[in-house]
């Protein structure tokens, strides 16, 4: 199973994408974007 989660904020919106295989959580991805 794949997971995408966001966290927003008022100038950074945080992303990730994390992946559970066999009992375990593997993050594949993360960045935070910043608006201007």
């Amino acid at each position: 199973m794949k997971v995408l989660a966001f966290d927003p904020g008022y100038e950074r919106l945080g992303v990730a994408v994390i992946e559970k295989k066999n009992g375990k959580e593997i993050l594949l991805h993360s960045e935070c974007v910043r608006t201007s």
